[in-house]
């Protein structure tokens, strides 16, 4: 099966324990996902790891317009009144 680990932040200085941590974590996955590109220039760069065994899924959220007062109006059936 499979072992695939997320990573949230990846250190570019890190110190020895926290090397070595990182160092056992990629060891032990077949993949690792990170959220940036930076992340993934990290891990080849200060841990060595192959590029082959990164995926970048990018952090984000999605892109969503506020709507406008009378397009909610409009969806709530609201007539021009003014609540408190």
């Amino acid at each position: 099966m499979p072992f695939v680990t997320t990573l949230h932040t990846v250190l570019r200085d890190p110190d020895r324990d926290q090397r070595a941590v990182m160092e056992e974590i990629a060891a032990l996955s077949d993949r690792l996902i990170v959220m940036s590109q930076q992340s993934s220039d990290i891990l080849q760069e200060t841990f060595y790891v192959p590029r082959d065994k990164i995926d970048l899924i990018p952090h984000g959220i999605p892109d969503l317009r506020s709507p406008t007062r009378r397009s909610t109006r409009t969806d709530l059936a609201l007539k021009e009144k003014t609540f408190c």
